[in-house]
């Protein structure tokens, strides 16, 4: 079970990258229009990014049940060690319900995944 899951999350990885290669390579343009004025974080704004990040902990690493949350509301004490994934969202932010989808089903192999809330940023 070791090996598909690490295969798995594996080819997660390289998809990711070779996505990334690609639209860095000009294989994708940019679509859409600058808005807001802010560009950079603020001391406040980087620790709302992450008390506003989605968590999920598998089973058994806080509690007997899977948790699905706010980071903020998280308990902090863990019962094991386990992998841990950070996703960063894209322009639609963590409300897309394919990100939490990811992090439920990384959660099923026992892997813990936050991620983070860049739109804590105000005037973004």
């Amino acid at each position: 079970m070791d090996a598909i899951r690490y295969s798995v999350i594996g080819w997660l990885v390289l998809h990711a990258l070779a996505r990334l290669a690609q639209v860095s390579a000009g294989g994708a343009d940019p679509v859409g229009t600058l808005q807001g004025s802010a560009r950079v974080h603020t001391p406040a704004s980087l620790l709302a990014t992450v008390q506003q990040a989605q968590l999920v902990l598998a089973a058994g690493v806080v509690g007997p049940a899977m948790y699905v949350g706010r980071y903020a509301q998280a308990l902090r004490t863990a019962t094991r060690r386990v992998p841990v994934v950070l996703f960063q969202h894209g322009s639609s932010g963590l409300s897309v319900a394919a990100d939490g989808d990811w992090q439920r089903w990384l959660a099923g192999l026992g892997v813990v995944s936050l991620a983070p809330d860049s739109f804590a940023l105000p005037d973004r």
